[in-house]
C-alpha cells in the first residue's frame, strides 16, 4: 500500500522499537565529512531554529490542531528538549549541493554571485581516533519501512514534521541522521548537538573562489546549467 504523505511520528515507535532495531550508519575516525559555512564564523554550528530540516526545534501547534491530531499531541507530551543540528556531507560535491545550490528550484534565474565565492568556505572534518557516531540510516529502505515513511522525508516542505522525526531519533539515542540530499541524492549527515564534534576536528579548505574548491563548484554549476558571476 502506497504511503500517501509524510506523517508525523507515532508515539508507539518509542515503545515498540529500540535503537538496535534499526540499520545504523557509523561515522568513525576513517570517515571524512565536508561542510560549507560562512567565512565570518567557524565551521562548527548547531542550528536549532525552524529553518533546518532535522533541527531539534520544538514546533508550536494550536490546541485545535493538537486535539484533532492525537499522534502529535501524544508526542508533544514527551517533555521534548530542544537541540541543535550540524549538517555535513560525505563528499565536497554533496556539501556544495546542499548549501550553495540549496534553493535553486525556488529562485528564477538562479546564479552564483561573487559574494558567495568570497563569503563561503569549505572544511574537511575527521573525527578523532576511536571516536564513533551512530546515525539512524534513513537511506535504508528497511528503516523507512519500519517507520512507515518514504523518501519524501528528504524533501518535504513541512519542516515541523521533520523536526519531530529528529526528536524521535534523538530520544532513541542516535547521534544523528544519515539521509539523501534533496538536490542530487548525495549522502548527507545531520549530527545532533551532543558534544560529539569539536572545532579542531575540521581542516580549512579555503574559500569557494580559491583554486582548491572552485573547480568542483564550477563543474556542478555547469552540469546544472547555472552561471557563476566571476
Amino acid at each position: 500500500m502506497a504511503i500517501k504523505e509524510l506523517k508525523y511520528p507515532r508515539i508507539e515507535i518509542l515503545t515498540k522499537y529500540k535503537k538496535s532495531n534499526f540499520d545504523i550508519f557509523y561515522l568513525d575516525d576513517s570517515t571524512k565529512m565536508y561542510r560549507i559555512h560562512n567565512s565570518a564564523y567557524g565551521w562548527l554550528f548547531y542550528d536549532s531554529g525552524a529553518g533546518g530540516r532535522f533541527n531539534g526545534n520544538i514546533p508550536k501547534f494550536s490546541q485545535k490542531f493538537l486535539n484533532s491530531n492525537l499522534d502529535v499531541k501524544n508526542f508533544m507530551e514527551q517533555n521534548l528538549t530542544g537541540f541543535g543540528t550540524c549538517y555535513l556531507a560525505a563528499d565536497i560535491n554533496g556539501a556544495l549541493s546542499e548549501s550553495v545550490f540549496r534553493s535553486m528550484e525556488e529562485i528564477d534565474n538562479f546564479f552564483i554571485s561573487k559574494d558567495v565565492l568570497i563569503n563561503k568556505k569549505g572544511v574537511e572534518v575527521l573525527l578523532p581516533e576511536k571516536k564513533r557516531l551512530e546515525l539512524v540510516d534513513l537511506t535504508s529502505y528497511r528503516n523507512r519501512a519500519l517507520l512507515k515513511i518514504d523518501v519524501r522525508i528528504f524533501s518535504h516542505e513541512n519542516y515541523s514534521k521533520c523536526h519531530l522525526w529528529a526528536h524521535l531519533f534523538y530520544i532513541l539515542g542516535f547521534d544523528g541522521i544519515c539521509y539523501e540530499g534533496r538536490n542530487n541524492g548525495d549522502k548527507c549527515f545531520a549530527i545532533f548537538d551532543k558534544n560529539q564534534l569539536h572545532i579542531d576536528d575540521g581542516e580549512d579548505l579555503g574559500l569557494l573562489g580559491d583554486s582548491f574548491l572552485f573547480p568542483n563548484l564550477e563543474l556542478l554549476a555547469k552540469n546544472l546549467e547555472i552561471l557563476i558571476d566571476k
